[in-house]
C-alpha cells in the first residue's frame, strides 16, 4: 500500500457564512443550518485545533448602531449587490453606457428571496449560542464565533454610516465618499447608544467610539473576535493605487507623517477601548511597500496592536487574475509578524454579488489552492513556517445554498496541500525589507519611489514566471545567516539593492564570495562606489520613455513569441530613470545580458557577476521596470502595456535565475496575448513540489540544476532544453526524478503499486536515452532506497544499480549515469 503523509494540522480552520442561509428565524431552522455546515467541512475540521465561525450578519452597523436592546429587529445583509449603491456619491443618475438602465447589481440592489426572514438582536445572541453547542457536539472542538466590520456600502443599508454620520466616510480617488476611514471624527449627537448611553461627544474618534461599542456588544451576543473587512484599519481607501502621498503622478512625502498618525490614533484609540480582543485582519489588496509609499501605513506599528492576526492573502485573485500580487502582498505582509502563526483565506462563494468563485471564477481548478499553499516564510532560526489557520469565503452562496461537492472538492485540494507543505526553502528566496522599507518612507530623507517600485515590480515577476513562494524578512535573514547560511545554500536570494555600508549588504556579498548566489533589484545610487565598481558601471545621465533593448541570445524569444524590443521605462513608478552606463574597464567575468538604448546613451539593465575566486558564487542585478503604462494610475491595478509593442521587463527576473544555474521556464505561447504561466516550486521532505496556473494552456520547457524534472503520475518529452510539459490551466506535481540527456524521448513517471512487506512506495521512469538520473528520496530514506533496471514485478530479482549518493546544495540525492530503458526506484 503506497504510503500518504498525514497533512500538517491547523491551529484553527474558520468558516464564514452570511444570514441568507437561515430562511427562516425558527430555532429549529438555525440549528438545522449549523449542524449541516459543520457536517459538510468535518474532514477539514479534524485537522485542527479549533474551530472559528465567522458570522457576515450585516456590514458593522449593528455594531455601531447597538443600544443594548436585543429585541431591536436587525437590519442584515439580505441583499443581492451593493445593498447600498456603490455609485451613488459619484452621480446621482441611475445607469451608464454599459448599463443605460440600472439594472445591474452594481446599480440595482435585490432582494435574495421572496419575504427574507426578519431577525433580531436576540436571534442573532441565540444563533452564537448554537454555533457554539451544535459544533463542540459534532467536531468534539472548541468553537469560538467571531463578527465582521466592514467600511464599505456593499453589504447592508446602513443609517448610521450615510445618513446620521456620513462624516465619517473620509472618500477615496476610486469610490469617492462611501467608505468609512480609520482616522474619521464624529459629530456629536444624542441618541443613547450602549458604550455612549448619553450620545456621541463631539470629536470622538471612529476608533474610540467601535472600540466602546465592541465592549458592550460582543459579550452581549457572545461574539469572540472580530474582523476588520476590506482594509479598514489600514489606509483610508485600501483598494485603490493611489493615497493619500501618491495621486498617480507624483509622490507627497509632506503627506506622510499625517497620514500615518491617522492610522496610529485610530490602533492606539480601539485598544484602549477593546485591548484584549482579537482582531482579525483583511489588509488591503495590495503590498507593504505599496502601503507605504501611497498612504503611509505603518504596519510594523500596527503589527504592536495584538491581539492581531496579520492580513491575509488578498482574493482578488479571484476575480482579476493577478495572482503575483496576491502572493507578493502576502508574502509583505507576512515577512514580519506580530504573533505566532500567519493565515491563510480561500474565496469559495460570494453571497452577496451572485457568483460561487470555485465554480465559476476558478472552474474547480485548485491554483490558487496550491500556489498560496506552497508559500513559507522563515523565522529567525531558518526553520519554515506555512500557514496555521484556514477561512473560507465563504460556506454559503448569494442563495443562502451550502453545496456539498464545494466543501467535498476544496478539503480533499487542502489537505494535499498540506500533505506537502514546505519544510525548506524554494529555489527563489525573496529577502524581504521590511524594515528597511519602513525606515525608508518615515526616514528624514523619503524614498517613496524606490518603494513604491519594488513591489510593484516583484508582483510582475511572479506574474510573468519567476518561482517566488519563500520570503524572509531582513532581520531574519541576518540572524539566519550569521548562524546557519546552510539553510540558504539550494536558494538564490532576491532582495532590492541593500544600502552601502549595511549589515545586510556585507553579509549578502559575503555570502556571495563563499558560493551563494544573490540576486539585486532596483537602482543603484551614484555614491554607491562598492556596487559601482563591482559591477562596472558608472553614472550616465537620466533617461526615462521608450529604449531599444538588446538582449542575451535566447531571452528575446524565450516565451515562444517575438516581444517587441522596446522597453518603455517610466521613471515614476520605475523607482525613478535610468541613471547607469557601463564602464570601460569591465571583467571579463562580467555579463551583460540586456541593455537598453536611448539615442547615443546604452544602459545596461541586467548583469551577472561570476569571478572565479568566488567559489561557483554570483551576483546578479536587475535594473527593473513596472511594464505599465504610468497615465492610467487612477484604478485598482496598473494599466499592463501591450507586450506586442513593449518587451514584458519583469521577466528578465525569471529568465535571469536560469542564467544563475537555478530554475528555468520556457514557454510555448502563439501569441503575445497569451499569459505567461505562474510558477510555484516548493519543497517537502527532500522532494520538489511544482505548482502554478496556465490559463491559456501554453507548452512549457523546465530544468532545474539537477537536470529536467519528471512529475510523478505524468509524461514529458525530454530534451536538451528540458522537459516538456502541456499543463492544464492548474497543476501540483511532485517531483523526486531529475534527467539529463542529450537524446529525444518520450518518457513517464508512474507510481505503482507496493505489494510488498517494508515497501512504502515505487516510482516507475521509462524510456530514458543515455541519461544521468538525479533521485531525491524521501528524506532519511536513502540508504533503504533499491534502484532497478528493466525490472519486472515482483522486483526482487534484477540488475539493482548502486547509485552515488551526494549531497547538494539543496538536498541529498542519489545520482547514476548513462542509463538507457526503464528504471524503478523502491523504497
Amino acid at each position: 500500500m503506497t504510503y500518504i503523509p498525514t497533512p500538517e494540522s491547523f491551529k484553527t480552520v474558520s468558516l464564514e457564512i452570511s444570514l441568507k442561509a437561515f430562511f427562516d428565524n425558527t430555532t429549529e431552522t438555525r440549528r438545522a443550518v449549523c449542524r449541516k455546515m459543520f457536517r459538510q467541512w468535518i474532514s477539514l475540521c479534524e485537522h485542527a485545533d479549533e474551530v472559528h465561525v465567522m458570522l457576515w450578519a450585516a456590514d458593522g452597523t449593528e455594531i455601531l448602531d447597538y443600544r443594548g436592546d436585543l429585541d431591536v429587529e436587525l437590519e442584515w445583509a439580505r441583499y443581492l449587490g451593493g445593498a447600498s449603491r456603490l455609485n451613488e456619491t459619484q452621480n446621482s443618475a441611475k445607469g451608464d453606457e454599459i448599463d443605460p438602465d440600472g439594472i445591474g447589481l452594481y446599480w440595482q440592489p435585490y432582494l435574495y428571496r421572496e419575504n427574507p426572514a426578519v431577525f433580531t438582536y436576540r436571534w442573532l445572541k441565540g444563533l452564537v449560542e448554537d454555533m457554539k453547542r451544535e459544533g463542540e457536539h459534532i467536531l468534539e472542538l472548541p468553537i469560538k464565533v467571531g463578527t465582521i466590520f466592514d467600511p464599505g456600502p456593499e453589504f447592508s443599508k446602513s443609517s448610521f454610516k450615510y445618513e446620521r454620520h456620513p462624516e465619517i466616510c473620509l472618500g477615496g480617488p476610486l469610490y469617492g465618499k462611501t467608505f468609512v476611514g480609520c482616522a474619521a471624527i464624529l459629530k456629536g449627537d444624542s441618541v443613547a447608544y450602549s458604550g455612549f448611553p448619553d450620545g456621541i461627544p463631539d470629536g470622538t474618534t471612529i476608533g474610540t467610539f467601535l472600540g466602546r461599542q465592541l465592549r458592550y456588544f460582543n459579550p452581549d451576543l457572545g461574539f469572540d473576535f472580530i474582523w476588520f473587512s476590506n482594509g479598514f484599519g489600514f489606509g483610508i481607501e485600501t483598494w485603490g493605487l493611489n493615497g493619500a502621498l501618491f495621486d498617480g503622478y507624483r509622490f507627497m512625502p509632506g503627506k506622510t507623517e499625517k497620514s500615518a498618525n491617522g492610522i496610529r490614533k485610530f490602533w492606539q484609540d480601539f485598544r484602549q477601548e477593546v485591548p484584549d480582543l482579537l482582531v482579525r485582519t483583511r489588509g488591503t489588496n495590495m503590498t507593504t511597500g505599496i502601503d507605504l509609499a501611497s498612504d503611509a501605513v505603518p504596519l510594523s506599528e500596527i503589527y504592536e496592536y495584538g491581539p492581531l492576526e496579520p492580513p491575509v492573502n488578498s482574493p482578488w485573485a479571484a476575480l482579476n487574475g493577478d495572482f503575483g500580487l496576491e502572493l507578493a502582498g502576502w508574502m509583505s505582509h507576512i515577512a514580519e509578524l506580530p504573533g505566532e502563526g500567519f493565515p491563510f483565506r480561500f474565496y469559495t462563494h460570494d453571497p452577496w454579488w451572485v457568483n460561487s468563485p470555485w465554480i465559476d471564477r476558478y472552474q474547480r481548478f485548485p491554483h490558487d489552492l496550491y500556489m498560496p499553499l506552497a508559500v513559507g516564510r522563515l523565522n529567525h532560526q531558518g526553520k519554515i513556517e506555512t500557514p496555521n489557520s484556514i477561512s473560507f469565503l465563504t460556506v454559503d452562496d448569494s442563495k443562502g445554498e451550502m453545496p456539498a461537492q464545494v466543501a467535498a472538492e476544496v478539503t480533499a485540494h487542502v489537505l494535499r496541500a498540506r500533505e506537502n507543505s514546505p519544510d525548506q526553502p524554494g529555489p527563489l528566496l525573496w529577502v524581504y525589507p521590511f524594515a528597511e522599507y519602513h525606515e525608508a518612507v518615515f526616514s528624514d530623507k523619503p524614498q517613496l519611489e524606490e518603494v513604491y517600485f519594488g513591489d510593484w515590480y516583484i508582483r510582475g515577476a511572479i506574474n510573468q514566471g519567476a518561482p517566488i513562494n519563500t520570503v524572509v524578512s531582513t532581520q531574519n535573514y541576518r540572524s539566519i545567516a550569521a548562524h546557519r547560511t546552510d539553510r540558504l545554500s539550494g536558494s538564490i536570494l532576491l532582495t532590492p539593492v541593500p544600502r552601502p555600508g549595511s549589515p545586510l549588504r556585507k553579509q549578502l556579498l559575503e555570502q556571495a564570495h563563499h558560493g551563494g548566489r544573490v540576486l539585486f533589484y532596483g537602482p543603484i545610487a551614484h555614491d554607491d562606489t562598492e556596487l559601482l565598481a563591482l559591477l562596472a558601471l558608472e553614472p550616465a545621465a537620466p533617461a526615462q520613455g521608450d529604449f531599444e533593448l538588446t538582449l542575451q541570445p535566447g531571452w528575446e524569444k524565450s516565451d515562444g513569441v517575438a516581444y517587441s524590443s522596446t522597453l518603455h521605462h517610466a521613471a515614476i513608478i520605475s523607482g525613478g530613470p535610468l541613471t547607469l552606463a557601463l564602464a570601460k574597464q569591465a571583467s571579463e567575468y562580467l555579463h551583460v545580458l540586456a541593455t537598453a538604448t536611448h539615442g547615443e546613451q546604452s544602459y545596461p539593465v541586467a548583469l551577472l557577476h561570476e569571478p572565479p575566486g568566488w567559489n561557483g558564487g554570483r551576483l546578479g542585478w536587475v535594473r527593473g521596470t513596472v511594464s505599465c503604462d504610468e497615465t492610467h494610475m487612477e484604478n485598482n491595478l496598473p494599466y499592463p502595456l501591450d507586450t506586442a509593442q513593449f518587451f514584458p521587463a519583469e521577466s528578465m527576473v525569471r529568465l535571469l535565475v536560469a542564467q544563475m544555474g537555478g530554475f528555468e521556464a520556457l514557454h510555448e505561447k502563439m501569441n503575445t496575448k497569451e499569459r505567461t504561466p505562474i510558477h510555484t516550486v516548493s519543497r517537502s521532505r527532500n522532494g520538489f513540489f511544482f505548482s502554478g496556473y496556465n490559463v491559456s494552456e501554453v507548452g512549457v520547457h523546465l530544468r532545474m540544476p539537477h537536470g529536467a524534472p519528471l512529475f510523478t503520475g505524468t509524461h514529458a518529452t525530454l530534451s536538451k532544453k528540458g522537459a516538456h510539459y502541456q499543463l492544464p490551466p492548474a497543476w501540483h506535481h511532485e517531483c523526486r526524478v531529475f534527467v539529463q540527456q542529450s537524446e529525444t524521448s518520450k518518457v513517464e513517471c508512474r507510481e505503482l503499486p507496493s505489494i510488498a512487506y517494508g515497501v512504502n512506495r515505487r516510482l516507475l521512469v521509462t524510456n530514458l536515452k543515455n541519461a544521468t538520473v538525479r533521485f531525491f528520496p524521501v528524506r532519511d530514506t536513502e540508504k533503504n532506497v533499491a534502484i532497478l533496471a528493466e525490472p519486472s514485478s515482483p522486483y526482487l530479482v534484477g540488475k539493482f544499480i548502486d547509485p552515488r549518493t551526494t549531497d547538494v546544495d539543496d538536498g541529498v540525492c542519489l545520482e547514476f549515469d548513462s542509463f538507457s530503458g526503464d528504471v524503478l526506484f523502491s523504497w
